[in-house]
């Protein structure tokens, strides 16, 4: 859900609400998954669940949506049908992750609700959950999320999060849709939409910066305060590196020191002072 709300934050022209591609498409084979899809909720082994199946379940006759029955065993109902769902709520104590809605719905609007109050549909990883599950569920019989489809991602990676509108699926190819909240849609594939790509994070940049101290002799009727005159300044410094070799992309701006100026009347040094004397002494003698 994480990666869905950033999609739903990336910034698209204001203009466009229509489809955006992503990399979701229909395969050859479905499977039984489950609706919370963080890796990190499930242990080696524990997304298995040939063992809580009832007798003769799966039918696999087009019913790709998990029911629990009463009895704790689990069979396939069409996901349009109504059930009372149980939810999972990770910020919940254990005694009080799992929780029935007494409100009946489909399948998908079951998933809508428990993303949107708690955290998701309820999966089961062991015997104890499923026991605990059933527990909540008391006589009714209740979804989970358990489902079943053949899409399948571009990049090969096997997440179950799915994030559709509640509608009927009859093409190959899905896209975020910003005139349905971020919520899926199935189109046709060889319909042109801007599409979103992804790629693991690019390395911060790294900028050498480099402080240099200059000495000028400036004109006397030059204004090293005036802003325009010190840009116009390192615009000169700028072009003379170039001419000596400097290359790539670099910048160059003042150093404002703590009192807020840029440049400060040099000292004369002691040796200086002496060699004017001189230089002054002399021409007197002359």
């Amino acid at each position: 859900m994480e990666d869905m709300n950033r999609l739903n934050h990336l910034t698209i022209d204001s203009g466009y609400d229509g489809a955006v591609w992503i990399g979701l498409k229909k395969g050859q084979y479905s499977r039984w998954q489950w609706s919370l899809a963080d890796i990190d909720y499930y242990s080696k082994g524990q997304t298995q669940f040939s063992e809580f199946w009832d007798q003769d379940q799966p039918q696999n006759l087009n019913e790709n949506c998990g029911v629990m029955k009463n009895s704790g065993k689990w069979h396939d109902y069409f996901c349009t049908t109504q059930h009372f769902p149980v939810c999972y709520d990770g910020t919940k104590s254990p005694a009080g992750r799992f929780l029935m809605v007494q409100q009946s719905m489909t399948w998908r609007e079951a998933q809508h609700y428990c993303r949107k109050y708690h955290t998701d549909l309820a999966s089961v990883r062991n015997q104890i959950e499923n026991k605990e599950i059933c527990n909540v569920a008391g006589s009714s019989n209740v979804w989970i999320g358990l489902f079943k489809d053949t899409w399948t991602w571009s990049d090969q990676s096997n997440s179950s999060f799915r994030y559709w509108v509640d509608r009927e699926l009859n093409e190959s190819c899905a896209a975020w849709n910003r005139s349905t909240s971020g919520q899926w849609i199935d189109i046709e594939c060889l319909k042109e939409c801007p599409f979103v790509c992804y790629g693991n994070p690019r390395p911060p940049t790294v900028k050498k910066i480099q402080v240099v101290r200059v000495r000028m002799t400036p004109d006397p009727n030059m204004g090293l305060n005036d802003a325009k005159e010190r840009e116009a300044i390192l615009q000169q410094i700028k072009e003379k590196m170039k001419a000596n070799g400097m290359t790539g992309n670099f910048e160059l701006r003042w150093k404002e020191q703590p009192d807020g100026k840029v440049f400060h009347k040099e000292e004369k040094k002691e040796n200086d002072r002496k060699r004017e004397k001189r230089e002054q002494k002399n021409k007197e003698e002359l």
